[in-house]
């Protein structure tokens, strides 16, 4: 099962749920954005082979990007 990434730009944040591999999903984890996200962009910008999440926040214009750390 795959995982699941939101924007929520009601409360300028990232919700991402970890699929269980079982057809469900854990519980969503939270990150805070930047003023009203709107999209997303799943893509390896570091080159370090791992998945990283880059968010469009349409009110100031901004990008924010979070790479992935974990092994």
């Amino acid at each position: 099962m795959h995982d699941l990434v939101v924007p929520n730009s009601d409360d300028n944040a990232l919700g991402i749920s970890l699929g269980t591999g079982t057809g469900t999903f854990q519980a969503q984890s939270t990150y805070p954005t930047g003023n009203y996200p709107t999209s997303l962009a799943i893509a390896d910008f570091n080159g370090d082979a791992k998945p990283d999440l880059a968010v469009l926040n349409t009110s100031d214009d901004s990008v924010r990007v979070y790479l992935t750390v974990c092994p």
